[in-house]
């Protein structure tokens, strides 16, 4: 009973193992995945004829991704080595649980043999019993006998079946962890390139802080040009939203403008349920990574630079499909420079923004569901890569994307 209690909980154990290393491998796939984006978006900027400050930014972020993709491709080798050692105790176990079944098996067979060749047949023997008992006793022996020698010649060829299994299953994780050896060699061969580049880039805007101050000067202008056509069409449709409450009640609207909701009680529908999937709304994008937090934060490479972000920034594949995050109702669309197509989605009192769009689908006043494709991701003319900046307001208030979305694996 403690052996099978004992292969029981070795076999759960194992399953569990094997349920993390595929997981390992998904966010090993999803990190590298990344990787390559940022990858794209640096063979971008590096055309250009000066070298940018994205470029520093972008290196920043291959280098830290990379460092996080060696570590968790140590995590998994742990991982397959520890699953490659219990899969040898089931091995040990399963060739003694062979050998025990095949030495039962003969001996059985022994025991019929020597019953074949002595004097009487099977059957004379069971005839000459001297007594009725001991009749029943002895075609109860050869019928045990059978039944036994069938039972242990299944059990060996059970277990010959659950060895190779068991012998493909170790083969299988030699090769993942060979292929993951491999892998870790060519990443590490990267980063060191990649920190090397990574250095020289920032001794030379040390160097060149004319250069430096005219990038942070016009990315500046061009964000901040995003933040007030942002804001100018949610005061917009805020007043609007005003104006239509101060209405006598007595009047009667036959129309209602593009992107206006019905009536108050749906705005407060909308605004309950979005509140609601707080920490639960769906990306913005299907693949990709957070590349830039939200709020003030520092340069991670040159400390006397400060950045503001209003929203978080997504970098995904080109022409990426790009989805509202919840139910609501469009109700503007503008072409903001340097950030192409912006689109705002109402959600009663709330508003998400996608900026950065080469295209739009849908039009002011379109009623949208969760995950409907509202436009696909534009080129970056910055950074060169393909990026979605989305943020969420309540009112006149932005607020942290971060603690509204959910905590997506890429």
């Amino acid at each position: 009973m403690r052996v099978i209690v004992s292969s029981l909980l070795l076999l759960l154990s194992t399953c569990l193992l094997a349920q993390s290393s595929k997981d390992l491998k998904a966010d090993r796939e999803a990190l590298l995945r990344n990787i390559k984006l940022t990858e794209q978006a640096l063979e971008g900027v590096r055309t250009q004829e000066k070298r940018s400050l994205t470029e520093l930014l972008l290196l920043e972020e291959q280098v830290v991704g990379r460092e996080a993709g060696i570590r968790m491709l140590h995590e998994e080798l742990a991982v397959l080595r520890k699953e490659m050692n219990d899969i040898e105790v089931r091995i040990r176990e399963a060739e003694g649980a062979r050998e025990q079944a095949l030495n039962t098996y003969r001996r059985l067979t022994r025991y019929r043999l020597y019953y074949r060749l002595s004097d009487l047949s099977p059957v004379m023997y069971i005839l000459a019993a001297p007594q009725w008992q001991v009749l029943f006793q002895r075609m109860f022996l050869f019928d045990r006998l059978a039944l036994r020698s069938r039972e242990m010649a299944r059990q060996y060829r059970d277990k010959q079946a659950e060895l190779a299994r068991l012998h493909k299953a170790q083969q299988g994780r030699q090769d993942e962890v060979s292929e993951v050896l491999a892998l870790e060699g060519r990443q590490q061969q990267q980063l060191l390139l990649e920190k090397k580049e990574h250095e020289n880039l920032i001794n030379r805007f040390r160097k060149d802080s004319q250069s430096l101050t005219e990038q942070l000067a016009r990315q500046s202008r061009e964000r901040e040009r995003l933040e007030e056509a942002i804001a100018a069409l949610i005061r917009k449709e805020i007043e609007a939203e005003k104006k239509a409450r101060a209405k006598p009640s007595g009047s009667k609207k036959t129309t209602r403008s593009a992107g206006e909701l019905s009536s108050a009680p749906e705005i407060v529908a909308l605004s309950g349920s979005f509140e609601q999937a707080k920490g639960r709304l769906g990306w913005p994008i299907s693949k990709g990574a957070i590349v830039r937090k939200f709020g003030p934060q520092q340069h991670p490479s040159l400390p006397q630079i400060k950045i503001n972000n209003t929203g978080i920034d997504f970098r995904t594949e080109p022409s990426a499909p790009v989805m509202a995050v919840h139910e609501g109702v469009i109700t503007g669309i503008q072409w903001v420079p340097g950030y192409a197509h912006t689109m705002i989605i109402r959600h009663g009192s709330y508003y998400s923004v996608y900026s950065n769009m080469e295209t739009v689908k849908g039009v002011k006043g379109d009623r949208i569901k969760a995950g409907d494709q509202v436009g696909t991701a534009a080129v970056n003319p910055v950074s060169g890569a393909s990026e979605i900046h989305f943020e969420i307001w309540k009112g006149k208030n932005r607020e942290n994307p971060a603690n509204w979305l959910t905590k997506k694996k890429s």
